[in-house]
């Protein structure tokens, strides 16, 4: 497992709305009403951040549909060069008018209009348990879980996540345990994740 710090990228979830219900859908997008992250609880997870080096995400759900899109995005450029903020989006159909904002704020923009037949989505409700019976080497797969190592921790209005996929179960199963945003937040490393495992 990778400590956030060392992640090439920490996403700020501040939406799970979306155009699609993608089965096996990674934010579960369209299996219950959606949420917006309030502008406060965004302003925080952006200051948490500061002097973090690698990239910052906007991630959804389909983050063009918060209506806070546009403010948020100059927040962040106040905080954080362009170089360093990443977009994932399907760029939807009704929001050409972000363009320039878009171009302004990210460096980096990643579309998924799920139109390639080649981008599949991952079923993350299948229980581990149910597909690995012995504990210890599940627990071996679960420490080198090939998404917390290879894709990013994640903030949502339930707190900070060491995993994407733990974040959206957080806000599909309306769990606790994320930690706090704040100062310092950044320095978790494995042992801290035990909680959310």
């Amino acid at each position: 497992m990778r400590s956030m710090i060392e992640m090439d990228t920490i996403q700020i979830e501040i939406t799970n709305a979306c155009r699609y219900s993608c089965s096996n859908c990674t934010r579960f997008c369209g299996y219950k009403k959606p949420y917006f992250m309030d502008v406060k609880t965004f302003k925080t997870a952006v200051d948490s951040m500061v002097g973090y080096q690698r990239m910052v995400g906007f991630q959804g759900g389909e983050p063009l549909l918060h209506p806070e899109f546009e403010n948020m995005c100059k927040y962040i450029k106040s905080k954080f060069p362009a170089k360093q903020l990443g977009l994932w989006t399907t760029l939807p159909k009704g929001f050409e008018h972000y363009r320039e904002v878009i171009c302004d704020t990210f460096h980096h923009i990643f579309i998924n209009d799920h139109t390639r037949g080649d981008i599949y989505h991952h079923p993350a409700l299948v229980a581990i348990e149910e597909v690995v019976p012995d504990k210890a080497q599940m627990w071996h797969y679960i420490n080198h879980c090939w998404a917390q190592e290879g894709w990013s921790a994640s903030i949502n209005p339930k707190g900070a996540f060491f995993c994407e996929i733990a974040a959206s179960l957080a806000i599909l199963f309306d769990e606790e345990g994320g930690w706090p945003v704040g100062p310092g937040g950044l320095k978790r490393i494995p042992k801290d994740f035990t909680s959310q495992m």
